[in-house]
């Protein structure tokens, strides 16, 4: 049998493209596990991102019942500021006319019972 030119060329073709489909199997089933493994691992985010929304509530919740508890402690604070103010107020005159009234009794005992009594003009060192 003889061949010719084209049918030797055809052959050879056929054979390329075979030992071509041949080599590429390999790298056309690692493409394939590749993109199941995206899948996977986008399975895996989406699991893991609905997790995080779930945390990120739970601290949203967390978050502003601080912010209520700071706030009533800061109301509260300034609440006893304003009494201690208030407390001040009406307390410090009462207080400063009860020293003075003790003061003056102090000095007045002094001085008519103290030994810094003259006679006579000359001070009793007794």
């Amino acid at each position: 049998m003889s061949y010719n030119v084209y049918e030797i060329a055809a052959l050879m073709a056929a054979i390329s493209v075979s030992a071509l489909a041949i080599a590429a199997i390999p790298a056309v089933l690692q493409i394939k596990r590749t993109i199941r493994a995206v899948e996977d691992l986008s399975l895996e985010t989406k699991k893991s991102v609905e997790t995080l929304n779930g945390i990120l509530k739970r601290i949203d919740c967390g978050v502003a019942v601080f912010e209520e508890t700071a706030a009533r402690f800061k109301q509260t604070g300034e609440r006893i500021s304003d009494v201690i103010d208030s407390f001040m107020e009406n307390i410090k005159k009462p207080i400063a006319v009860v020293a003075g009234v003790l003061s003056s009794i102090e000095y007045a005992f002094k001085l008519f019972f103290g030994k810094e009594r003259k006679k006579g003009g000359v001070q009793n060192d007794e």
